[in-house]
């Protein structure tokens, strides 16, 4: 769909946070042709400053079926009511009345199809009361691929045109399994109109479409590629990798950092076993390593030196058959998360072991040089030290 198309079309944002923190937005086109009423009070409810969608909570997920909002008697932040949470509600209507349903599910619609990715969509569906027109302000985003058991029962209003990355975070938060309802504070921190210009912010990962990652964040929401296709998939693993290696040049280490992890998801979910195609399986292996590697480096440029620790051990305990290169590369980065930490020994074990691997690498012998005159220094600190206690 064009930018021309979509702005034709009426469109509603949320500002999504847990726990205080911002994740990032959601955009929404509303069907005001095929469901007017609820799209209607949907809208209005989305640009009030009170007695609307803003600030209200998300009290219930169930992943891969819905995410379900809009409780704005019961979940305002201001006066929630845990035990009558999802059971209240107001419309736009008069008397804050029911409204009558209208634009059924279509079970076929909902079946997702990946030889056409254009016809999987999330769904933005009215939660009623239990019964016939019985709609207010409560809703569900609809993530599950197959919905045909809601045929004849709610009303589509609208899907999600952006954002899909920020409702499969909320996904994974940790629920009740009883209620479902999210442990960590899930709310709507803003609502409003979307208009042409207004950026989609996600705090989690980065949007830029850099190098032309246009791809989405999490992999089962990407249709373009063919099932078991590992070529394809694998040029698009490279693009992203691209993408974060263009922004790490950038110095814009956290974004790098994003792009590359969203490159090691797609690797993840696309790499085959080495006995259904083994030229494949090695590409991939390959791939991780190096991705490994530019994380650790963005984490180390960025002061994580945990993080960067992590990942360099992710290579070095899984080190059998890697180019004494790679390996060299690794424990060079491994020391330069520990040089900072004081961990002056162990940076020089590293180093050394790099060194064994490639020993003319003119980077570990002066770094073991640097690294020995620091454990030289602390040495006649400590000396200095001892010494007052004699004098």
């Amino acid at each position: 769909m064009s930018v021309e198309e979509i702005f034709e079309n009426q469109f509603a944002y949320f500002d999504i946070s847990v726990n205080k923190d911002f994740i990032g937005r959601i955009v929404f086109k509303l069907y005001p042709n095929k469901a007017p009423k609820a799209c209607s009070n949907f809208f209005e409810l989305c640009k009030r400053d009170t007695n609307g969608y803003t600030n209200t909570l998300i009290h219930r997920i169930i992943k891969n079926f819905m995410i379900q909002a809009g409780d704005i008697t019961y979940g305002n932040l201001d006066n929630i009511n845990e035990e009558l949470l999802g059971t209240g509600g107001e419309s736009i209507y008069e008397n804050s009345s029911f409204f009558e349903d209208e634009n059924f599910i279509d079970a076929e619609e909902f079946k997702t199809k990946r030889d056409d990715y254009k016809q999987r969509k999330m769904k933005l569906v009215m939660a009623n009361h239990g019964e016939s027109n019985t709609n207010k302000s409560q809703f569900f985003i609809l993530t599950a691929d197959d919905s045909s058991h809601l045929v004849g029962k709610h009303t589509v209003f609208g899907e999600v045109v952006k954002g899909l990355e920020v409702i499969r975070l909320l996904e994974n938060v940790e629920v009740s399994e009883e209620t479902g309802f999210p442990k960590n504070l899930c709310y709507i921190s803003q609502s409003g109109e979307f208009v042409e210009g207004m950026d989609v912010p996600f705090a989690k990962g980065c949007n830029s479409d850099i190098l032309g990652d246009i791809y989405t964040e999490f992999p089962f929401d990407e249709f373009s590629i063919g099932e078991d296709d590992f070529a394809q998939a694998l040029k698009v693993i490279e693009t992203i990798k691209g993408s974060g290696g263009a922004l790490f040049k950038q110095k814009k280490y956290s974004d790098a950092t994003f792009k590359y992890l969203k490159s090691l998801r797609y690797l993840n979910e696309y790499i085959p076993d080495i006995d259904v195609d083994k030229e494949m399986h090695l590409a991939y292996k390959a791939m991780k390593v190096t991705l490994y590697l530019n994380i650790a480096l963005c984490y180390i440029n960025n002061k994580n030196y945990e993080l960067g620790l992590k990942f360099c051990d992710y290579i070095l305990d899984n080190g059998v058959g890697l180019k004494p290169e790679t390996i060299a590369k690794a424990c060079y980065r491994k020391s330069l998360c520990l040089i900072p930490k004081f961990r002056y020994e162990d940076a020089l074990k590293q180093l050394n072991l790099g060194l064994k691997h490639t020993p003319e690498d003119q980077n570990i012998i002066k770094k073991i040089e640097y690294v020995e005159s620091l454990v030289e220094k602390e040495k006649e600190k400590q000396k200095k030290t001892m010494s007052r206690f004699f004098e």
